[in-house]
């Protein structure tokens, strides 16, 4: 029987948040607004006003790490002692499955610039945790894809080889901006 392969998304602790986030989590749980619904789109900027439309890349990678992350209580225990959550933060947040709903165009679809690519839609304190994962997770991945993809137009269909991921120091690293320059056309 094969050996099931390791997730794309190592980085699924809590302590690999944005510390930010941890602390307006925080402050919603003093406020009482915690468990709120709320959601957010997330929308790509083109790196130049000459990219006419964006490959978007890194959802399933994505989901598959959502659907893992977990603040264990050893973290939240840490998080405590730093400071960065109080108990009834603690309380909340320890042992929570992520419980929001995520919709996104599917991976490789062609994207423009300012479009709402995807929405985060579930408890307040969740979907605040992971912004910055959704944004980082999606950002790089769909302008490698986007990339590849210009190439591949340029080239009138020849080969291409990605070779430059080994140097990316990103969550995820080498297999997701690979898989993104394959999803573009490497």
């Amino acid at each position: 029987m094969p050996a099931t392969p390791p997730p794309l998304m190592p980085t699924t602790s809590a302590l690999g948040l944005d510390l930010d986030a941890l602390v307006s989590v925080r402050a919603a749980v003093a406020a009482g607004v915690a468990e709120a619904r709320a959601s957010f789109e997330l929308t790509l900027a083109a790196p130049s006003s000459d990219w006419g439309f964006l490959v978007l890349a890194g959802v399933e990678p994505l989901v598959e790490a959502l659907e893992r992350l977990k603040v264990r209580a050893d973290e939240a225990q840490w998080l405590l002692a730093m400071g960065a959550i109080d108990v009834p933060t603690r309380r909340l947040v320890a042992g929570a499955s992520f419980a929001c709903d995520v919709d996104a165009a599917p991976e490789g679809s062609v994207v423009f610039p300012g479009e709402a690519v995807l929405t985060v839609e579930g408890p307040y304190w969740q979907a605040q945790l992971v912004g910055s994962l959704v944004t980082a997770s999606l950002t790089d991945a769909t302008l490698v894809a986007t990339r590849f993809a210009r190439m591949g137009l340029a080239s009138g269909g020849a080969e291409l080889v990605e070779r430059g991921a080994h140097g990316a120091h990103r969550p995820g690293g080498v297999p997701l901006l690979a898989r993104a320059a394959f999803v573009g056309g490497a």
